[in-house]
C-alpha cells in the first residue's frame, strides 16, 4: 500500500492537489469498476468471503470527496493492482491566526463548572464521563440518558453547555434542542449545545445548526478535540 499526495496542476491562486493510494492486490476488471462504487457493490461475489469487506467503503470515500468537489477515480490492471485516487482545488491563502484556546485564564475559569451529557449509551457515558475528568478534575458532569431527561435536568439545574447526542430514545437530540430553544425562558434556552454525532457529513452538520446547536464533536473523540470543545463551549468561545 503506497499513499501519494501532490500538487497536479496550478491556475492562478488555485492550487488542485492530487492524493492517491495504491495496491498491489488482485485488481478490478475494466467491466466492474462503476460497480464497485455502488453500495454493498463488489467486483466478484467471492471477495468477500476471500477478504472480508461489506463493499460499503468506496461508496463512503466517494461520497465525501464529492463534498468537496472532487470526483473518485480508479486506475487498475487485474493481477497487479489498483489506484484510487482523486483531486480537489484548492485556494491559496495565508496561515490562519491560530487559536488560543488553553490559556491559563480559560482553563481556570473553568473551575466549578457544570457539564450535561446527554447520551443512553452507558458505556459511551462512562467514556466520556471518565475522560472529561481526567482532564478537567474540577468539572462536574451530569448524565441524562435522552433528550426528554435533558430538558428536565436543564430546568431545573444550570449547566455551562450540553454535550447532546443525536440518536437517543425517548428524545433525540434534534427533538431535545428544538424544545430547548422554544418553550424554556432565558438564560436556559440560549445555553450552549455541542453535538455529539458520528456523522458528519454535510446535511448532518447543517440540521445540528438549523435546530439550534452551536458546535458539534465527531465521535469517536480524541483527548485534544474533547479538550478543546469543553474550552470553546463551556467559556462561549
Amino acid at each position: 500500500m503506497k499513499i501519494t499526495v501532490g500538487v497536479d496542476k496550478v491556475v492562478g491562486d488555485t492550487y488542485s492537489i492530487r492524493v492517491g493510494v495504491h495496491d498491489s492486490g488482485i485488481g478490478i476488471p475494466a467491466d466492474k469498476i462503476d460497480t464497485i462504487f455502488e453500495s454493498f457493490g463488489q467486483a466478484s461475489s467471492d471477495t468477500t468471503r476471500k477478504f472480508g469487506g461489506t463493499g460499503l467503503g468506496l461508496t463512503i470515500s466517494k461520497q465525501l470527496v464529492e463534498m468537496h468537489g472532487g470526483e473518485l477515480k480508479v486506475n487498475s490492471v487485474v493481477g497487479e493492482g489498483s489506484e484510487f485516487y482523486f483531486i480537489i482545488d484548492y485556494k491559496k491563502t495565508d496561515k490562519p491566526a491560530e487559536e488560543k484556546l488553553d490559556n491559563f485564564d480559560d482553563v481556570a475559569s473553568l473551575k466549578g463548572k457544570k457539564i450535561l451529557l446527554v447520551e443512553d449509551n452507558q458505556f459511551n457515558q462512562m467514556v466520556a464521563v471518565d475522560t472529561i475528568n481526567d482532564i478537567f478534575p474540577d468539572i462536574q458532569v451530569d448524565v441524562a440518558e435522552n433528550g426528554k431527561v435533558a430538558i428536565e435536568m436543564l430546568q431545573k439545574d444550570d449547566y455551562a453547555f450540553l454535550f447532546m447526542d443525536i440518536q437517543m430514545p425517548e428524545m433525540d437530540g434534534y427533538e431535545a434542542t428544538r424544545q430547548i430553544r422554544s418553550s424554556l425562558s432565558e438564560p436556559k434556552r440560549s445555553v450552549r449545545i455541542c453535538a455529539m454525532t458520528a456523522n458528519v457529513t454535510k446535511e448532518e452538520i447543517d440540521k445540528c445548526t438549523e435546530v439550534g446547536m452551536n458546535d458539534y464533536m465527531m465521535k469517536p473523540f480524541t483527548h485534544e478535540i474533547l479538550r478543546e470543545k469543553i474550552i470553546r463551549n463551556a467559556t462561549g468561545n
